[in-house]
């Protein structure tokens, strides 16, 4: 593989990886603010049971609303962190693929192959270029 591929390899690389490591942040990102909102609700749920400590029977089913927003925000968050799991695996196939092996140089003219010490084609006698 000439240096130009390589290079050119390596620039898509990383590139790549920031495209991964930008998605992993915002989706962090995410999971922050869900989590804010589920202390929120949390809190919002401890001051009704505490507004409605008092009633006889207790009055669950006005509580509903906020259980089912924690349940929702419980499982918005599973799914982000799940999303996050998945890149990473993603990124962890993409990598384990071999290199493959370096190209074995041929002759320009009648396309036989070469070797970086010949200086001419041992097929057609053709000059090899840059030796």
């Amino acid at each position: 593989m000439s240096l130009l591929n390589r290079v050119s390899r390596m620039v898509r690389e990383a590139v790549e990886e920031g495209k991964e490591l930008k998605e992993i942040s915002e989706l962090k990102l995410d999971i922050r603010r869900l989590e804010g909102q589920l202390r929120e609700a949390y809190q919002e749920l401890g001051e009704q049971v505490f507004q409605l400590r008092d009633r006889s029977p207790f009055p669950l089913e006005e509580l509903q609303e906020v259980f089912d927003k924690i349940e929702s925000l419980n499982r918005r968050i599973e799914s982000k962190k799940q999303e996050i799991e998945q890149i990473k695996e993603e990124d962890k196939a993409g990598r384990s693929e071999p290199e493959p092996p370096p190209a074995q140089p041929v002759c320009p003219q009648c396309g036989a192959p070469t070797t970086s010490d010949m200086r001419f084609c041992s097929e057609c006698g053709e000059k090899l270029p840059g030796r």
